[in-house]
């Protein structure tokens, strides 16, 4: 049996990904902007500041990468 907070992240996942995989372009931009202002212990601002350098260049590989894994693709059943 799934501890409260094991299903709360669990649900909060899904749904960042669901999100996420309405409109990459946008929303992935979306969800960093709210993981950063989550963060506020400010502990993770260098990868906030290069993922941010990522997901503006839209022909950067790892961007073009990120779009293509399946987390971003139409196919829900995979984390269902």
């Amino acid at each position: 049996m799934k501890s409260i907070k094991e299903t709360v992240s669990s649900f909060a996942i899904r749904q960042a990904l669901n999100y996420a995989r309405k409109d990459p372009d946008k929303n992935l931009m979306n969800l960093l902007n709210l993981f950063e202002k989550a963060d506020i212990k400010k502990v993770n601002r260098v990868t906030y500041e290069n993922l941010h350098k990522v997901l503006d260049d839209p022909n950067n590989n790892w961007t073009r990468f990120i779009k293509r894994i399946p987390a971003c693709s139409t196919n829900s059943s995979l984390f269902s």
